[in-house]
């Protein structure tokens, strides 16, 4: 999955700056607490077998079903929720304001 992301995610411009994106030398994200630094609350540990069952991966039926779905990634956005009365123009306004290119 990493080698998918890695794939349509490397050298794409967002708000004006070039993504780079490669593989972490590192196998697994270690905790603040575990380097000696304070707790940030920016960095969560979601590998308990309490959140399992918010992985989409955690049988093999489930991987193999789901990577049946993955897709390349495409241009089209599909938004939802907007306020009635908007028209395409606001919302690339919108999209425009925050400094990405429609």
């Amino acid at each position: 999955f990493a080698c998918i992301a890695r794939d349509h995610l490397d050298q794409v411009t967002l708000r004006g700056e070039k993504l780079v994106v490669t593989f972490s030398k590192y196998d697994r994200i270690r905790m603040p607490h575990e380097i000696g630094l304070p707790q940030d609350g920016n960095t969560k540990d979601f590998s308990g077998r309490e959140y399992d069952k918010f992985k989409r991966y955690r049988t093999e039926d489930l991987k193999k079903n789901n990577m049946r779905k993955i897709i390349e990634p495409s241009s089209t956005l599909h938004i939802s929720g907007l306020q009635s009365g908007k028209s395409p123009n606001d919302v690339k306004r919108l999209f425009e304001s925050a400094g990405l290119a429609v």
